[in-house]
């Protein structure tokens, strides 16, 4: 697995969305683009779906087969001639007014510890989401409606949605609402 140094960095310093887009341009723009498609079939069947961002030997990007999960979860699989994972990707369907899921969970970020990975998550309100496992932080690499979204997606019964947060922000925002 290879180093990432721009997350490192735009982690230490929480900068946000338009001093860094996670890491490299290209990485991101693949990530756009497959989520733009997944992101409106998961919000159309209401489930997550899942997968993992691949390199192969000539830097071309591509997605590990996508997994369809359930309405709160969702585990990737590799295939035995998949490259290591550079990062997961994953959905969180519909708008359900019983969870948070405009922000990834304190569950995504240890899937990604675990993993050794970085994440990107997309939200029912069309949010994309970049997780750095490693350094301990998520920032928005775009803001509502940059995804197709679910047209009945609020944060009305949510606390306020920041652009990035650290790992212990998130583990106290739902701390605070009672969902660890």
């Amino acid at each position: 697995m290879r180093t990432r140094l721009l997350p490192a960095i735009c982690a230490a310093a929480l900068i946000g969305t338009s001093a860094c887009l996670a890491q490299e341009a290209e990485e991101s723009e693949f990530v756009m683009a497959l989520m733009t498609t997944v992101n409106h079939l998961s919000i159309r069947f209401g489930r997550e779906a899942c997968g993992f961002v691949l390199q192969d030997e000539d830097g071309r990007f591509s997605s590990s087969k996508v997994q369809w999960g359930t309405v709160d979860g969702c585990a990737p699989l590799l295939a035995d001639d998949d490259p290591d994972p550079l990062s997961s990707w994953h959905t969180h369907g519909s708008y359900a007014p019983e969870y948070d899921n405009e922000v990834p969970s304190v569950d995504d970020v240890l899937g990604d510890l675990e993993e050794g990975t970085t994440g990107w998550v997309g939200t029912p309100g069309g949010r994309l989401w970049y997780i750095a496992a490693q350094e301990g932080a998520l920032w928005e690499t775009c803001g509502v409606g940059c995804l197709p979204h679910d047209p009945t997606a609020t944060d009305a019964l949510r606390a306020p949605v920041p652009s990035s947060m650290s790992f212990y922000d998130l583990y106290y925002r739902f701390e605070d609402a009672g969902k660890s």
